[in-house]
């Protein structure tokens, strides 16, 4: 590693402590906007500390690989959390995401994916996906994309429950995603749709936005907002999700 990228790292390492922050993933956030060929590498890190009446703790990692050939594209991404609220671990989530898109014309892309990710907070053991569909540039920079993915979710459940322990859906998944470029920065923001086919009052509703600030040729700060509403969530979690996070881009 040349001697700028690691006193780049260093200096990450150093700020991380002071940097408040939850693990956050949106795929479409973490698609690299460079269309030249070769590969592009990213890691992410985040931290956070609360001192006081309440001690809290937040580790996050991610890593995102793209290789471009031609027509064809894939992407891979893992994201992992860890959350601890005087020294009990409220939160402990990893996901790992993978993508491949193949350019049918200078406008429009198939695409195939597989997703793996758990979430304590969200009492998710275990889900696992995998679906396809269709990437169109409606406009420079704006993208619409329409598929369908067959996802299997193990939960774990209070006593009582009404939410079945274990699923099986097959659900539509549609996006609304945006990366503009504003001075040396960038804005990404993206909106889900994802109804339960043969049930569309079961549907999931992300909203994310992400500013992007380069900090040197290798660090960016990235600050995001998160906006999630499950209209059937599993017994004891809210429909509602609200989130803020800050963290740090290393590029590689």
């Amino acid at each position: 590693m040349s001697q700028p990228r690691l006193r780049a790292m260093l200096i990450v390492l150093g700020c991380l402590a002071g940097l408040p922050g939850t693990a956050q993933v949106n795929i479409e956030a973490l698609r690299s906007p460079q269309d030249s060929a070769g590969w592009h590498h990213q890691l992410g890190l985040q931290a956070g500390l609360r001192e006081g009446s309440v001690e809290r703790r937040e580790l996050g990692l991610s890593a995102r690989t793209q290789q471009t050939s031609g027509r064809r594209r894939w992407l891979s991404i893992v994201d992992l959390e860890a959350g601890w609220q005087d020294d009990d671990r409220y939160s402990n989530q990893g996901l790992l995401h993978l993508r491949v898109s193949q350019q049918l014309t200078g406008d429009l892309a198939v695409e195939g994916f597989a997703q793996f990710d758990h979430a304590r907070q969200r009492r998710l053991l275990a889900r696992a996906l995998a679906g396809a569909g269709l990437r169109w540039k409606w406009v420079p920079r704006l993208f619409v994309g329409l598929g369908v993915m067959a996802e299997t979710e193990r939960n774990d459940l209070p006593p009582a429950a009404t939410h079945a322990e274990h699923t099986r859906h097959l659900r539509g998944t549609g996006y609304l995603a945006s990366h503009q470029q504003i001075g040396r920065g960038s804005l990404a923001f993206t909106a889900y749709v994802q109804p339960r086919i043969g049930t569309l009052g079961d549907r999931r509703i992300l909203a994310e936005g992400t500013l992007a600030v380069p900090l040197s040729n290798f660090v960016g700060l990235k600050l995001n907002l998160r906006l999630r509403h499950d209209s059937r969530p599993v017994d004891g979690i809210d429909e509602l999700d609200l989130r803020f996070a800050t963290g740090l881009n290393i590029d590689l």
